[in-house]
């Protein structure tokens, strides 16, 4: 009895493709749909919300709101402008993980294809890790946004965020980068091996 060997590019082929549909699946159902219901909510910092221990009655004299914390403001009725923005809070994250998604799976693609060390996967692994790290600081950027500007729809004349910046963008586009040049030195090894055979 012989156990067949896995082929892990395949497998990551595998799970990268499901990832995708999980993806597009919470952007449809949970972000894009709520937005169509007649609420939408935002998260502000605590602190931004004056009466809080009076929403849902009494806290107990040992429990308090933390004033550092975030709250969900949930907002009826709510006009197409704080439609948009409630999208826009959460939208680019996904949408840049959805595109680093497919543009991973056509890299594997390619790499069983056409082997692991060849130049178009170093190129396309270059590619992925650029469009990473810009496309993340980039949806961050405009989820900040978003933010600030739904605040002027909740509060009089006060702005607030409640928005910690994704700092793992760059890690992630740094780590692709890093993978192509690793790649590309196994190219040129492999090129200076079949120089000497």
């Amino acid at each position: 009895m012989s156990l067949r060997r896995p082929d892990w590019l395949a497998e990551l082929q595998s799970v990268l493709l499901a990832a995708m549909v999980l993806t597009s699946a919470v952007i449809a159902f949970g972000l894009i749909a709520p937005a169509v219901d007649d609420t939408v909510t935002f998260t502000v910092p605590a602190v931004s919300v004056d009466g809080l221990t009076d929403v849902h009655g009494s806290l107990r004299p040992n429990a308090a709101v933390d004033p550092d914390g975030d709250v969900d403001v949930l907002v009826t009725g709510p006009s197409a402008y704080q439609r948009v923005l409630h999208v826009l809070t959460g939208l680019p994250s996904y949408a840049v993980g959805l595109v680093m998604l497919v543009l991973l799976w056509s890299t594997v693609r390619l790499a069983r294809r056409t082997g692991p060390f060849e130049q178009p996967v170093v190129r396309r692994l270059t590619w992925l890790g650029f469009v990473v790290v810009a496309g993340g600081l980039l949806a961050d950027a405009v989820q900040l946004s978003a933010t600030f500007l739904a605040s002027e729809t909740l509060f009089d004349g006060y702005l607030s965020a409640s928005y910690a910046m994704s700092w793992w963008w760059l890690l992630a586009g740094i780590g692709f980068l890093a993978v192509a040049e690793l790649v590309k030195r196994g190219a040129a090894m492999r090129a200076e091996l079949d120089a000497v055979v």
